[in-house]
């Protein structure tokens, strides 16, 4: 959690600052103009003491800004972890994935930059069909047997029951369905 009164401070720091500064820059005015020797040095020390004194005002400043930053970036990641994980966004992922096995095991001519482009396209359209209503009360079989008709994939239907399976398995195990799968493990 952030200090409220950080933007106060740092305010005050830059206000002080810019005071320093035209102090500093009408003490500068004075030695230049000063014939004294005394006069020289006492505005030589006064410039040496405000030179000082601005110099830790805008490093202060600046340590306080830092830490405020550091502090609401903090409080921004806890805030996404705590977020409630997006059931359509999961479901979308396991989905995807079941595609993207079946582009990797059953289309061998297709090189990692066609997978990613091809992939791009059925996320769009998983996309698209998450925003229906339905969406989430469609068995993941009829929609990965859709998606494989819509991108001309020829899949065997016993092929898509096991990745449905495969996909709602994925939906009750916890973390799962947040990444994306890669080219199969020829091991």
């Amino acid at each position: 959690m952030s200090d409220a009164g950080a933007p106060r401070n740092e305010q005050m720091l830059g206000e002080f600052a810019e005071w320093l500064h035209a102090a500093g820059r009408e003490t500068h005015r004075r030695l230049m103009e000063s014939e004294a020797t005394e006069d020289f040095t006492a505005y030589a020390n006064a410039l040496h003491k405000i030179g000082r004194g601005l110099r830790q005002a805008l490093v202060l400043q600046s340590r306080f800004e830092r830490e405020r930053l550091a502090g609401e970036a903090a409080e921004q990641m806890q805030a996404e972890i705590d977020r409630p994980p997006d059931p359509r966004g999961g479901k979308r992922s396991r989905l995807s994935s079941a595609i993207e096995r079946v582009v990797w095991n059953e289309h061998e001519d297709f090189d990692e930059d066609d997978v990613e482009r091809f992939m791009g396209d059925v996320d769009d359209r998983l996309y698209a069909l998450s925003q229906a209503e339905d969406f989430m009360r469609t068995p993941n079989e009829a929609l990965i047997a859709q998606l494989c008709e819509e991108f001309d994939l020829h899949v065997p239907a016993h092929i898509i029951k096991a990745l449905a399976i495969v996909s709602e398995a994925g939906a009750s195990t916890p973390g799962t369905g947040s990444g994306q799968p890669g080219p199969p493990d020829s091991s």
